[in-house]
């Protein structure tokens, strides 16, 4: 009787481990599924299908509070003996944040943009005189690199920026309204700068994290400066990536990302 007991105890072990293992298998199946999905081609959840531009300058230094209203004053012979609105400041303060990065000469695909017109600090980004630079890129995702092309969509939509030989950038305002209030657009990429589009180049892909857990990476960009904003108007723009697995979606904003334009004075 004492003998059984112990066969029970010990076939309950080996049961027990059993499951634990078959357990833990599938644990960590599904966690490699979510880091690498070889049906799906997504990396920790996300492809192509799912991810978006981001711009600067933000109203907020929180990276989770993310405004899309630009509101700001241009000067006149008055107002030229003030100091700076404090939205244009905290703009200015925002962008040289951020571009701090990229005086970190470490990186090994450092990304430099030699014609870049007002977009710099000097001329305060462009924001003083109502020109302002935004700048646009595509967010980080590790292992990710974007195919020259366009989706099946794209291709029969939209007719700008073809023969681009990088990844096109491209603005414009959301609706015909805002479309005739936007007025000239100029963009400045690392290769050159442009009325119709701007471009991002390939060589600066994949993004692979963090290096001796510092952040070195200097992500491609494109500045799109708006050089005359009709004043009064409240003006949605949507800019938009073109890539063969980048899949456009308005509603959730894949692929583009939409904010707003506010010029509250006439130069």
């Amino acid at each position: 009787m004492h003998l059984k007991t112990r066969s029970k105890q010990r076939r309950s072990i080996r049961e027990w481990y059993e499951e634990f293992r078959s357990t833990a298998n599938k644990h960590i199946h599904t966690l490699g599924n979510f880091i690498y999905n070889r049906e799906h081609h997504d990396i920790f959840g996300r492809d192509g299908k799912r991810w978006r531009l981001s711009f600067r300058p933000q109203a907020s230094f929180n990276l989770n509070d993310v405004q899309t209203l630009i509101s700001l004053s241009s000067n006149d012979e008055q107002s030229q003996k003030e100091s700076i609105n404090d939205n244009i400041e905290i703009y200015i303060k925002n962008l040289d944040e951020y571009l701090k990065v990229y005086n970190n000469t470490r990186s090994s695909k450092n990304f430099t943009i030699h014609d870049v017109g007002d977009c710099n600090s000097i001329n305060h980004y462009g924001y003083k005189n109502g020109k302002p630079c935004i700048l646009i890129k595509i967010n980080k995702l590790i292992g990710f690199i974007p195919e020259i092309d366009r989706t099946d969509a794209d291709n029969k939509t939209e007719s700008e920026c073809i023969g681009i030989p990088n990844i096109p950038v491209r603005c414009m305002g959301e609706y015909l309204f805002d479309q005739e209030m936007l007025g000239d657009i100029v963009y400045y990429s690392e290769s050159g700068s442009s009325d119709v589009c701007g471009s991002i180049d390939i060589k600066h892909f994949p993004y692979n994290g963090k290096e001796n857990r510092n952040d070195v990476y200097q992500a491609p960009y494109v500045w799109v400066q708006f050089k005359t904003i009709t004043p009064y108007v409240l003006i949605s723009v949507e800019c938009r990536v073109f890539a063969a697995n980048i899949f456009y979606d308005k509603i959730a904003q894949r692929g583009s990302i939409r904010f707003q334009l506010y010029l509250n004075k006439k130069i």
